[in-house]
């Protein structure tokens, strides 16, 4: 497929409302208003989340999914550091034996 000739496909958003409640009904993360969106995209979807400072300027994306479709870039985001402390702890149980 040629990137420059691909065109996403119009969804209506009603579909999308739809879609995006089935995906908050199956995972605990998306039970409660406002969806912490990093987690449910990193714990529930099993993402993994790359900082990438520039993406705005380099390539007029906020954030862009990878070929593998397990792999997302995103602008850097500051983390605190009790939340940076748990994710280590979480990446170091996980997954478990």
């Amino acid at each position: 497929m040629d990137p420059k000739r691909f065109r996403a496909p119009y969804i209506l958003r009603e579909r999308i409302w739809q879609e995006a409640d089935g995906l908050r009904a199956k995972f605990a993360s998306g039970a409660k208003i406002p969806v912490n969106v990093l987690d449910m995209a990193e714990f529930d979807l099993g993402l993994e989340i790359v900082p990438a400072d520039g993406l705005r300027e380099r390539c007029d994306t906020e954030a862009l999914l990878l070929g593998d479709l397990k792999t997302t870039m995103s602008k850097a985001f500051n983390v605190s550091a009790e939340v940076f402390s748990k994710r280590l702890r979480i990446e170091k149980l996980w997954p478990p034996s």
